[in-house]
This record gives structure tokens, C-alpha cells and sequence, in this order.
């Protein structure tokens, strides 16, 4: 049996996924400008100076992000994209934010933690009615 709860989520399914898409994606759509106008201060940042290959770390985590954000908010390949940012927020947390070294960086890790499973929910079950794969 259904309760009121279940309903409401039932009947309103679609623009809730269309809402949780567009709130998740979005910290990226303005990360992602904020990294493209000052990557060497990113790079320097996030220490992926002292990584191998750092430009290809670089290059990389920005394409996941692009690929991922457009996907997720457009609704196009959105599970494709859900996995892409799901990679990429689980890769922040482990290099970005090391929490065991800095007591400080533990709220960011958690965010990127939770972001990678609100991504994979979001892999798994797909973007909904509103969106360009549920047009085609």
C-alpha cells in the first residue's frame, strides 16, 4: 500500500529528477568556469603539480566534468554523464581533500563522497522524462 509520501514522490518523479539533475550539476557548470580561468592556480591548489603527467590529470578531471555536467543537465547520455562525475567526485575526495592530514578538508571530502552517490543513483536509475534520452 501506498502512503502519501510514496505518491507525492511518484507523482512528481519527473521534475524532481529534472531538480536533482540541474542542483548537483550545476556546482560543477560554475566550477568548471572557475577552473578554466585560472588552472595553474587549480593545478597548484589541489597539489596536481606533484602528480605524474599533471597536465593530463588536469585535462582529464575537466573533460569528466564537461562531458558529465552537460550530460547530467541536458538529460543526454545522463548515465553516461552521472558515471563521469560519480569518477571524478570520488577522485576529488581522494586527492583533493585529504581529511586524515587536514582535519579541515573533512566537509569537502564528505561532499564529494556524497556526491559520487547521489551521481551513482542517479547512473542507476536514469534522468527521467524530462530529458533528451526519454525524447528519443
Amino acid at each position: 500500500m501506498l502512503t502519501t509520501i510514496d505518491r507525492i514522490a511518484e507523482r512528481n518523479a519527473g521534475i524532481l529528477l529534472l531538480i536533482g539533475r540541474i542542483a548537483m550539476a550545476l556546482l560543477f557548470t560554475l566550477d568548471l568556469y572557475g577552473k578554466l580561468m585560472n588552472i595553474n592556480g587549480w593545478m597548484g591548489a589541489r597539489n596536481l603539480s606533484a602528480l605524474p603527467l599533471p597536465w593530463a590529470w588536469a585535462l582529464g578531471g575537466l573533460v569528466l566534468l564537461l562531458v558529465g555536467d552537460v550530460g547530467v543537465i541536458l538529460g543526454y547520455k545522463a548515465r553516461l554523464g552521472a558515471l563521469a562525475l560519480a569518477i571524478f567526485c570520488l577522485g576529488a575526495a581522494i586527492l583533493g581533500h585529504p581529511f586524515w592530514a587536514d582535519p579541515a578538508q573533512q566537509t569537502q571530502f564528505l561532499k564529494d563522497l556524497a556526491l559520487t552517490g547521489g551521481f551513482l543513483v542517479l547512473f542507476v536509475h536514469g534522468p527521467g522524462p524530462y530529458s533528451i534520452d526519454a525524447r528519443r
